[in-house]
């Protein structure tokens, strides 16, 4: 059956959309100067359209939302467009905070609001809505991951922002070990560092030791500063990529894989050296006799 919103629904969506669109087109607006100004930015529209999906049954992450608003993948746009803020901006947006929403306001009520300065979920953390159904293709025992999270930011590193994709890092690996029990997963090393490429390569060799798996992120833009693939390269010794990839193996089974082998090939080792020992134990026994 064919099913038609009533027209006011009709025309409140389309002025959405033509709000959307205006912001895409505008990217020279920046969100702080947004939230500074009017109480709201891009994310809050992205909260909004969240916050509806959830009331009305929709099946959208935040992640999807934020993409629905700024016309691509919120880590794109901000690569491309976000500039740094200002002194001026960041003591407006510090003076505002009082007036920050508590929680996440997900009924988002049509009528009745109280009077605020800024909108109901402005500088909120989005309530969860749920993993999406993941079913892990690796069929194996739990692999043990010691994992090692690295944002290399000089801002953040200098406190004028908090690190948020850190903790986003540690949460989503958490949630998909205990989603899929493909992982025991264990958090070995978190640290935010500069945009330095010898204190990068520095903490990747330190962390070497003691864990499996180092995620890095930040530091991979256009800018002199970006330097953490460089910092990378420095302390790598084989790049593995998607053509490492046997049929139908998904890049978690290939992580899977690649963690037993490594582990194979280092039991290998330990019993090579003992046997060569061993051997070289019964040569000076026979030249003895």
């Amino acid at each position: 059956s064919f099913c038609t919103m009533d027209p006011r629904t009709e025309m409140e969506a389309f002025a959405f959309r033509k709000l959307v669109q205006h912001l895409q087109m505008r990217t020279d607006v920046q969100n702080i100067d947004l939230m500074n100004l009017s109480g709201f930015c891009r994310n809050c529209l992205s909260k909004w359209l969240h916050a509806g999906a959830k009331q009305f049954g929709a099946e959208m992450t935040y992640d999807e939302s934020c993409e629905a608003v700024y016309g691509r993948p919120y880590k794109e746009w901000k690569a491309e467009f976000q500039t740094p803020a200002t002194p001026e901006q960041m003591a407006l947006y510090e003076a505002s905070k009082p007036h920050h929403a508590a929680e996440h306001d997900a009924a988002a009520p049509s009528s009745g609001l109280p009077a605020r300065l800024h909108s109901d979920v402005c500088c909120a953390d989005v309530e969860p809505s749920g993993m999406r159904n993941v079913e892990s293709a690796y069929a194996g025992s739990p692999v043990a991951i010691k994992l090692g999270v690295l944002t290399v930011s000089d801002r953040a590193h200098n406190q004028v922002y908090q690190d948020l994709s850190g903790p986003a890092i540690l949460e989503e690996m958490g949630q998909y070990a205990s989603k899929t029990g493909t992982w025991d997963m264990s958090v070995c090393q978190q640290r935010v560092v500069p945009d330095d490429e010898e204190t990068i390569a520095d903490t990747l060799q330190e962390w070497s030791e003691s864990c499996n798996i180092i995620l890095t992120t930040g530091g991979t833009g256009f800018s002199a500063r970006d330097v953490t693939p460089e910092a990378t390269k420095r302390v790598s010794h084989k790049p593995v990529s998607y053509t490492h990839l046997r049929a139908h193996e998904t890049p978690e089974h290939l992580v899977c894989r690649l963690l037993l082998e490594k582990k194979k090939k280092k039991h290998t080792r330990r019993t090579d050296r003992h046997t060569h020992q061993t051997q070289k134990m019964t040569v000076r026994m026979i030249k003895r006799h």
